[in-house]
Order: C-alpha cells, then sequence, then structure tokens
C-alpha cells in the first residue's frame, strides 16, 4: 500500500471530480443536481483515471469499478436510474450498495446494509465461541463475549457513526 500510494500520489490533479486515496482503496466523487450532469462528470473522472493510469503503466480493474447514485430526494428519478457510465469502453452500471474500505454503503446511506453485515459477523462469532465458553463462569463469559463479538457491532458504531433508527434496532435484535 505504501508503494501504491506513492506511485499515485498526483493522481488527484489528473482527475476531474473528487479523489479519496487509502492504502490501495480510490474513489472518485462526483455530483451535480442535474443526473445527467452527474453521469458527464463521472464518465469525464473514468476517463482521467484510465488515461492516467495506462500512461503510468498501471491496468485499470473495470471489473473492479463500483458505481453508485445517490438520490436527491428519497427516491430515484427516471434519470438518475439510467445513469450508466464507461471506462476503456466497458459499461459500469449503478448498484444499490457498494463496499468502500469495508463499509457498506446502500444508496440511501441508512447504513442498513453495514448494520446486517456486522449483526451477522457479531451472530456467527457468538455462535462459534459457545460452546467453548459455555463452562465459563458467567463474568467469563461476558468478559469473552465483550472481547470477541462486541468488537465487530463497534466496527459499525465507529466506521459509520451510528447509522439510522433501523439499523441500530437490526444490530440490537
Amino acid at each position: 500500500p505504501t508503494l501504491w500510494a506513492v506511485a499515485i500520489s498526483d493522481l488527484p490533479a489528473n482527475i476531474t471530480g473528487d479523489v479519496i486515496c487509502f492504502a490501495d482503496d480510490m474513489n472518485i466523487v462526483v455530483s451535480d443536481v442535474d443526473p445527467l450532469q452527474a453521469e458527464a462528470k463521472m464518465n469525464r473522472a473514468m476517463s482521467d483515471l484510465s488515461k492516467y493510469m495506462y500512461t503510468n503503466h498501471i491496468c485499470p480493474a473495470v471489473e473492479k469499478t463500483q458505481l453508485m447514485v445517490i438520490p436527491r430526494l428519497s427516491k430515484k428519478t427516471d434519470e438518475e436510474k439510467n445513469i450508466r457510465c464507461t471506462m476503456d469502453k466497458q459499461t459500469v452500471v449503478p448498484t444499490s450498495q457498494i463496499n468502500v474500505l469495508g463499509a457498506l454503503l446502500d444508496d440511501q446511506l441508512t447504513m442498513g446494509p453495514q448494520a446486517v453485515a456486522s449483526a451477522h459477523r457479531a451472530a456467527v462469532a457468538l455462535r462459534r465461541v459457545a460452546r467453548t465458553i459455555h463452562p465459563l463462569a458467567q463474568a467469563d463469559r461476558e468478559r469473552m463475549v465483550c472481547s470477541l463479538v462486541l468488537p465487530l457491532l463497534d466496527q459499525y458504531q465507529n466506521a459509520l457513526g451510528g447509522g439510522t433508527l433501523r439499523s441500530t434496532t437490526i444490530l440490537q435484535r
């Protein structure tokens, strides 16, 4: 990741849009009140990225490219639903959720998918240790649960700063 960060340090200056880099992950954010303009901006950013990558002898991975459209209002308009972008002559279709640095973001920004994923990981971890910790004293079981399971739920809380009431309810269940 360090070598990658050095190799692409000049990337933000060569891309139209806001570039967010962390380790070997990169995100490009564009926005506009007009969906067609937003699509044009993203296509320009993807073209800039592709040109930058080829110039620097890096092969872009179109199959790893994720695109998400966050609607202006609570529901997507027909124009927002029809947004399509291209990179290296391949169409990139928006999805309702994307993975950014291990966090699941949905197009309504409810953080619900992240809450479900965190709750699932915590439930699996608890099931895996249940038989092992069963013979322990209550205080020791609580300590084990706190150290093994709660960090999985804390990841959701810390990474996303909370969430909606609905996603918090999912975690509590």
